[in-house]
C-alpha cells in the first residue's frame, strides 16, 4: 500500500520533500542593508535619550522633610511572600535586588522582628522607611547600609535602644525617631558627622535600665555638639519626665555650638533656658513644668492643628509675663498660653509682641478679663503713646483664635479697635466662659470681614453675639465671609446679631440646646447659600416666624435645609458623623 503524498528523510525510505527555494529580491535587500540600520540607530537614540532621563528624574531629594512617598508600597504579607518567610536563601538584596535605592515597610504593624541578615546585600539603599511597624530592635547588619541616607523609625512605639552598629551610617542625612520610646541614645550616633535632621524621642522611666547597663545619660555628654552639620533637631520627652529637668541645661549648652541649626523643636521646664536659643530661624517650643493631663480640656484636633504651625511658642503654668517670653513672643506665629495664674490681659505680654501672631490659643487661664485692651498705655525708648493699637496693628496677622475654659473671661476687646486689628481672622472659638458677657461691638465687627467660621459653646452669660454701641444704621452687612456658626448650650440666648444684618454667605449654622432663641430674624438668616440649619426637632417646632418677616417661600425653604440633632446621642458624634468640627 502506497502512498505517494508522503515525503520525508531517506531513512524513512520515503521521497524526498520538495523545498522552494525563496528568492530575495532587490527590494528586500535594499531593505536590509540600508532601512533596518537607519530603523537600529533611531531606536538607540530614543533609548540613549529615554534612559538618560529617566536617571536625571530617579535623582532621591535629600533634606529634612523630603519623603514623598509616592512610590507603591508593600504590606508586610507581600513581603513575607515574596521572601519565602524570610528565608535565607530568597532574602531581599541578593542577585538584582542589591541595587535596590529606596525600601518602604512603613504602616505594617505585623511587622515585629526583622532577620538578622536582611541588610547583608542592600549596598545601594538610599532611603529606609520602617515607621510605624512593631519592631523591637535593628538588626546589627544595618551597618551594612553603606548608603543609606534618609532612616525613618517615626512611631515605632516598641522600639527601645538602636544598636551601636547605627554608627557606621557614614552617609546619613536624617534620622527620624519621633514617637519611640527610648531609653537613651548610643554613643555612635556621634560619628554620624553629615547627619542634618535628628528626631528623637526619649522615655521617661528607664533610670533603673540604665543604671543596669551603667549609662549615665541619655544622651552622652558632646553627642549633640559633635553633630556639626546640624540643621534640624527635635526631641520630645514625657511630660513627667524629671530627669529632663537636669539634663536640659547640658543639651541648651551643646547647642549653641551648633552654628549651623536652624530648626529646634525642644521642651524648656525653665524659663530662664530660653535665652541664647531663640536666634534659631524655625523653633517649637514649650516652656514651664507641666503635669500630663488624664482628660484634655481641648476638643479633638485643636492640639494637632496647633502642633502643625510653624514658629509656635507654648507656656504654661506661668506667673507674671518673664521678659524671656516677650521677647520670643517677637518671632511667634502660634501662642499657646495654658493655666496662666496671674494675668488678667493678654496684652499685658505686649501689643507690639504679638504683631506677627497668626494662631493663638488660651486655655484656662482663669484670671484672664480681657483679651486686648485697646486702651493701654505702652513705652518705645523714652516715647510715651497712648494704645498701641494704631502705630502697629495688633493682631494684624491673626487667623485662628481659640478661647478655652476661662473662668473669669468677660470680652475679648476693650476700648478703641484700630484699623486692620483683626482683619485676618478666618476662626474663632469660645468654649465654656461662664463670665463672657461680650463677644462682638459693632466697631470689632466691622474688623472681622476675612471671618468664615465662628463657634460659641457653654458660655451661659450671653444673649446676643453682638453688643450694640448705638442704634444707628448700617447698610453694609457684618461678617461678610462668614460661612459655618455654631451656637452651643447658650441658655440665655435671645438674638443672634441684635437685628443687624449679618453673614450674607453663611451656608451652614447650628443651634442646639439654645432654649431661649425662640425666633430667628432674616437679617440673621440672610444668606442665599443657607445650606443646611441644624437643631432639635423640639426647637424648630417651637420657632415663631413673623409672617411680616418671611415668606410662606421661605420658610418651606428652611424646613427643608433644617436637620435635626437628638438629645439621645452624642452631640460631638452627631456633629463629626455630618464632617462638622468643633
Amino acid at each position: 500500500m502506497q502512498n505517494s503524498g508522503l515525503c520525508g528523510a531517506p531513512r524513512l525510505q520515503v521521497p524526498p520533500c520538495k523545498t522552494k527555494t525563496i528568492r530575495k529580491s532587490k527590494k528586500s535587500l535594499d531593505l536590509l542593508t540600508y532601512i533596518l540600520p537607519s530603523i537600529a540607530f533611531a531606536i538607540s537614540v530614543a533609548a540613549f535619550v529615554w534612559m538618560r532621563y529617566r536617571k536625571v528624574n530617579m535623582v532621591l531629594p535629600i533634606g529634612v522633610d523630603s519623603m514623598t512617598h509616592s512610590w507603591r508600597g508593600f504590606s508586610y504579607q507581600e513581603l513575607v511572600q515574596a521572601t519565602n518567610p524570610f528565608s535565607e536563601s530568597n532574602i531581599l538584596g541578593t542577585g538584582s535586588f542589591g541595587s535596590v535605592v529606596t525600601l518602604f515597610l512603613q504602616e505594617n504593624y505585623d511587622l515585629m522582628e526583622i532577620p538578622s541578615s536582611f541588610f547583608e546585600c542592600m549596598p545601594m539603599l538610599q532611603v529606609l522607611d520602617l515607621s510605624h511597624t512593631s519592631i523591637k530592635s535593628l538588626p546589627a547588619s544595618i551597618s551594612r547600609l553603606v548608603s543609606l541616607q534618609e532612616l525613618f523609625l517615626r512611631g515605632c512605639e516598641l522600639l527601645t535602644e538602636l544598636p551601636p552598629e547605627i554608627g557606621a551610617l557614614s552617609k546619613l542625612q536624617v534620622l527620624d525617631l519621633e514617637g519611640t520610646e527610648l531609653m537613651y541614645l548610643p554613643r555612635e550616633i556621634s560619628r554620624l558627622t553629615k547627619l542634618e535632621c535628628l528626631k528623637v524621642s526619649l522615655y521617661g522611666y528607664g533610670k533603673s535600665y540604665r543604671e543596669v547597663k551603667q549609662i549615665c545619660k541619655r544622651i552622652p555628654a558632646g553627642l549633640l555638639a559633635s553633630l556639626c552639620m546640624l540643621k534640624a533637631l527635635s526631641i520630645d520627652v514625657n511630660p513627667d519626665d524629671d530627669e529632663w529637668v537636669a539634663d536640659v541645661k547640658d543639651v541648651t549648652d551643646e547647642l549653641l555650638k551648633l552654628k549651623g541649626l536652624m530648626t529646634l523643636k525642644l521642651y524648656l521646664p525653665e524659663v530662664g533656658q530660653l535665652k541664647g536659643i531663640t536666634s534659631v530661624r524655625n523653633f517649637k517650643f514649650t516652656v514651664g513644668h507641666r503635669k500630663q493631663c488624664i482628660i484634655s480640656l481641648l476638643p479633638h484636633g485643636v492640639e494637632e492643628e496647633f502642633e502643625k504651625q510653624e514658629n509656635y511658642l507654648k507656656y504654661m503654668n506661668g506667673k507674671y509675663v518673664p521678659i524671656e517670653i516677650r521677647n520670643a513672643l517677637k518671632y511667634t506665629c502660634a501662642f499657646f498660653l495654658e493655666r496662666h495664674w496671674t494675668v488678667k490681659k493678654l496684652s499685658e505680654f505686649g501689643n507690639d509682641n504679638m504683631v506677627e501672631l497668626k494662631f493663638c490659643l488660651l486655655v484656662e487661664c482663669n484670671e484672664l478679663q480681657t483679651i486686648i485692651d485697646g486702651r493701654e498705655f505702652c513705652t518705645d525708648g523714652d516715647q510715651t503713646y497712648e494704645s498701641g493699637v494704631d502705630k502697629k496693628r495688633v493682631f494684624n496677622s491673626l487667623e485662628y483664635l481659640g478661647i478655652h475654659c476661662i473662668m473669669n473671661l468677660r470680652s475679648i476687646w476693650e476700648g478703641p479697635i484700630g484699623k486692620g486689628c483683626l482683619s485676618k481672622l478666618k476662626y474663632m472659638a469660645l468654649h465654656s466662659c461662664p463670665n463672657l458677657t461680650s463677644i462682638f461691638t459693632t466697631s470689632l465687627l466691622g474688623n472681622l470681614d476675612n471671618l468664615e467660621e465662628l463657634i460659641i459653646e457653654d458660655c451661659p452669660q450671653i444673649n446676643s453675639l453682638v453688643s450694640q454701641e448705638s442704634s444707628c444704621f448700617e447698610p453694609n452687612p457684618f461678617l461678610p465671609s462668614l460661612k459655618k456658626i455654631s451656637l452651643l448650650d447658650l441658655p440665655e440666648l435671645v438674638s443672634i446679631s441684635s437685628g443687624l444684618l449679618f453673614a450674607p454667605k453663611l451656608e451652614r449654622i447650628i443651634i442646639y440646646a439654645c432654649p431661649m432663641l425662640e425666633s430667628l430674624s432674616p437679617m440673621e438668616l440672610s444668606s442665599n447659600d443657607l445650606k443646611v440649619i441644624k437643631g432639635e426637632i423640639e426647637w424648630w417646632n417651637s420657632l415663631k416666624w413673623l409672617e411680616s418677616d418671611w415668606s410662606s417661600g421661605q420658610k418651606d425653604y428652611m424646613a427643608n435645609v433644617f436637620v435635626e440633632l437628638t438629645r439621645d446621642e452624642s452631640l460631638m458624634d452627631q456633629l463629626a458623623e455630618s464632617g462638622n468640627s468643633m
